[in-house]
């Protein structure tokens, strides 16, 4: 739900390097870099003029597992929502606080991910409150992966905290072993899984303590898919849409739960509703999910 945007920076080289909070923020060019850009090895190859290029390689804290280094479907999310977001670069004033409305990720069951993804991002519509951001995610035999297009709130920072360059490059991800649900710290059971509070990595707002929206998507996600792997008739159905609706921030410092349900089940197509809250009377983030067979 929540990140902030950077000009192109390597994050995978900048996180090896010694710089103070100071150096990497005195450049106005470039904004606070997200704890979960480092982690997943996001590097943003161009941002100007209303479009965007990102690119994220295949590292061991994205891998589907210790023994298949290809990146889980779930980094797609985190990965989707900061991308589109880089494009605003230049399109609003620096200080321009930024948060996700909405998301719409489409996925593609006949394109490979493979161990390098590009996205491409365009800003289609600036309003005096929000924009709208559309993007296509293509691999290394730039085959179409996923479209997506996200709709973004301006003019307020993520729980209303301002921004602390203080604390901006600080995060190292280096050491951490992964796969990816280690590193999202994804535990519990698979149609309602859950994140443990104090994950530094999976932070997208320091400053408030606010967990990246990707994060809370890729929850979300992993929620609508083991929903449908423990359905009797959508087993082996796969993931084709999902739609994130973010309603709250979700706080780092507390556990991150999720719940869902089938609404219809069938045997060429069923659809999935998830909830990601802290407590059940407050949805931080809804998503509707299609899968197909």
């Amino acid at each position: 739900m929540y990140d902030y945007l950077l000009l192109s920076i390597d994050l995978e080289s900048m996180a090896g390097q010694s710089k103070s909070p100071n150096q990497l923020t005195d450049d106005p060019l470039v904004r606070l870099v997200t704890p979960y850009q480092l982690t997943l090895g996001m590097e943003v190859l161009e941002s100007e003029n209303g479009r965007s290029m990102s690119r994220m390689k295949a590292n061991r804290r994205i891998a589907k597992t210790l023994d298949d280094p290809r990146p889980d479907p779930l980094a797609l999310m985190g990965f989707i929502d900061q991308g589109l977001s880089q494009s605003l670069q230049g399109m609003i004033a620096p200080g321009i606080g930024l948060s996700t409305f909405d998301l719409r990720i489409g996925l593609s069951s006949a394109a490979a991910m493979g161990d390098k993804l590009t996205l491409t991002a365009e800003t289609v519509m600036v309003g005096n409150a929000s924009a709208t951001v559309t993007g296509t995610l293509t691999n290394s035999a730039n085959d179409i992966v996923g479209v997506s297009t996200g709709l973004f709130r301006l003019g307020s920072y993520p729980g209303g905290a301002p921004a602390d360059h203080n604390l901006a490059g600080t995060f190292d991800p280096q050491d951490m072993p992964g796969p990816m649900t280690r590193s999202l710290g994804l535990s519990g059971a698979a149609n309602s899984p859950q994140i443990t509070a104090g994950n530094r990595a999976i932070l997208g707002w320091e400053s408030g303590n606010i967990v990246h929206g990707g994060v809370v998507a890729a929850a979300l996600m992993a929620a609508c898919q083991g929903r449908v792997a423990d359905g009797k008739n959508s087993n082996g159905q796969q993931l084709e849409s999902i739609d994130i609706r973010y309603l709250r921030p979700a706080i780092g410092s507390r556990d991150l739960l999720t719940s869902s349900h089938f609404e219809r089940e069938g045997n060429a197509a069923s659809f999935v509703r998830a909830t990601c809250f802290h407590g059940p009377d407050k949805p931080l983030a809804t998503a509707i999910a299609t899968f197909v067979r």
